[in-house]
This record gives C-alpha cells, structure tokens and sequence, in this order.
C-alpha cells in the first residue's frame, strides 16, 4: 500500500477490520503507525495516551479469552452461532488471530467535587490516528470498547498501574477483509442549523 495515500482517500476508505492475514506486522511499520498515533492532540499537549502492545500468543490468547467472556455473557452464548454474519461476535471468538492487538490506555484524573475524570477528548484522536496511518500503510483494525465487561480482570492480567485505565482495544493487523467506500447517511440528515433539527443550508 503506497504511503503517500491521501488524507481523504484514507477517511473515506477506512473500514473497522475485524479479520486478519496471520502475517506478523514488521516492527518498522508497527512503530511508524504508532508514532502517527502520537501524533494526536491533547489538552494542554498532556498527551495521556499509552499503549501496550499484545504480541506475545499465549498474552493474545488471555486478552482474547476475558473479551470473549465479558461479550458472550452481555450478548448470549447463542450470539456465537451467527458470527459470520455478525463481525462482532467473529470478533470476540478470533481476536486473539490479529497480529497484534493495542491496548489503549489513559490517566485516572481525580478532581474534587467531581470524582473521577476521564480525558477521552485528549486520548481518542490518538487512536483515530493509528487507524488511518494503518490504513495508509496497508493494515487495518478496529477499536471496540467491550473489554469493559470484563475490566477489572484484564486490568489485572495487563498489569496496568490504578493512576491508569484501559479506554480501548485495537486489534490490529493485515486485512484479511477489504477495506472501501462505505455507506454513510448524507450531512443534511445529521447536521443542523443552530438549533436541534432545524435544516442546514450549503450555498
């Protein structure tokens, strides 16, 4: 995949990738979308996000086993029955096939009067980043956020320090599905003018 794809060909193309080549990511290009992710912006430049990067099988495997049981317990055991029509549920029963998967993760920001603060404005752009620097660069991912279900306990098995808080799971590695134009509804139906549901006018 050329690296020099165009910033909107990447947005419009970019497609959640949910199944994968079983080829390893090469560490240069694994680092290269990686600093792209650090490239976001963040509030006051605090640049919140850190990432562990699951490669090791048997650590893919137990990431993938407490995701897969946190999923199917929301959802229903009888969810895995229609995983090939349901990329989510392919998901939860494969995830440990992507190459790598990129757990995200941002401070705990503790403030009187409001408790505990979470700084999703400052860490998502990161991982937006990630995606379509992946996509520039021939890979695909996902983020899903299901892992909360089961958040305590991959807390713990990732060793991830109290002051930190996992926001994200990105699956991530070559596609084994295509990324491409997607369906999306036109800006008329979901911008307004001013007020909630009032019609937006281009000239």
């Amino acid at each position: 995949m050329p690296e020099d794809m165009g910033l909107f060909e990447a947005i419009y193309t970019t497609r959640a990738i949910r199944k994968f080549r079983s080829d390893p990511i090469p560490s240069a290009l694994l680092r290269r979308v990686l600093d792209a992710a650090t490239q976001g912006p963040s509030g006051r430049n605090n640049q919140p996000w850190r990432f562990i990067i699951v490669r090791d099988p048997e650590q893919k495997r137990k990431v993938a086993r407490i995701y897969e049981d946190g999923f199917f317990e929301n959802r229903g055991r009888a969810a895995a029955e229609n995983a090939d029509k349901d990329p989510s549920a392919y998901l939860a029963l494969h995830m440990d096939e992507a190459p790598v998967i990129v757990v995200v993760c941002t401070t705990v920001i503790r403030r009187p009067g409001l408790g505990t603060v979470t700084p999703f404005a400052s860490s998502y752009p990161s991982v937006q980043n990630l995606l379509l620097a992946a996509r520039a660069l021939g890979l695909g991912g996902t983020i899903t956020t299901n892992h909360m279900l089961r958040y305590e306990e991959l807390m713990a098995a990732l060793g991830v320090p109290e002051d930190r808080q996992i926001i994200a799971l990105v699956p991530l590695g070559f596609p084994a599905e295509s990324h491409g134009p997607k369906t999306r509804m036109p800006v008329e139906e979901i911008a307004f003018a001013d007020t909630w549901d009032e019609p937006i006018v281009f000239d």
